[in-house]
């Protein structure tokens, strides 16, 4: 009498789905923790961590780097630095350049969306700049010149033309007038103004 033939894996595999693949889910995951009991053996169970990650949406390094914001400087500039590489010519050049670090780059709880007077005339003294002779001129005559607009009486804030100005423009060579209609000048060249008049003078 010929003695049966051993199952292969795969039929003995292919019994147990014939046996089971009408069951529930539930039944099935019973009778087969019973038969592992049975047969004192643990039923191996995927890890989490064997799923396929995620497909990235970033596809390169410069898509990366286009879409990504900017990050904020860890020590942002003071107004005194800032004022000082924008090299203001003028007043109402000046009042543009505080108007927009004060809106943009001040630290987060300095930031103002509009300056007036007293944040102007405080600018100045922050900044090492001759006192506004008078602040509320100058604030309106760079509204004139298109760089601010009057939200409110007393109150001003930058608007495209300004930002363009600020962030495109300057420093450079030519400004405006001052609020008295003259351009600022440094005390270097009044003193060698006098210094060669004197010259004459003696001569």
């Amino acid at each position: 009498m010929t003695e049966p033939t051993a199952p292969t894996d795969f039929g003995a595999a292919a019994a147990v789905v014939a046996a089971l693949k009408d069951l529930p889910k539930p039944r099935q995951e019973l009778v087969l923790r019973w038969v592992a009991e049975s047969l004192g053996i643990t039923v191996p169970q995927a890890s989490p961590a064997a799923t396929a990650p995620a497909p990235s949406i970033v596809t390169s390094h410069s898509e990366a780097h286009h879409h990504a914001p900017p990050a904020a400087p860890a020590h942002p500039m003071d107004i005194a630095a800032f004022v000082a590489a924008k090299q203001p010519k003028t007043d109402i050049q000046f009042v543009t350049v505080v108007a927009y670090y004060r809106r943009f780059l001040a630290p987060e709880a300095d930031r103002l969306k509009h300056i007036t007077i007293e944040v102007a005339q405080d600018a100045t003294r922050l900044a090492n700049w001759d006192r506004l002779t008078n602040p509320g001129s100058t604030l309106n005559n760079a509204r004139n010149q298109g760089y601010l607009d009057r939200v409110s009486p007393g109150k001003f804030a930058i608007n495209t033309v300004g930002e363009n100005l600020v962030a495109r423009t300057l420093p450079s060579g030519g400004g405006d007038t001052n609020s008295d209609g003259r351009k600022r000048t440094s005390g270097k060249k009044k003193t060698s103004a006098k210094r060669k008049t004197k010259t004459a003078r003696l001569k």
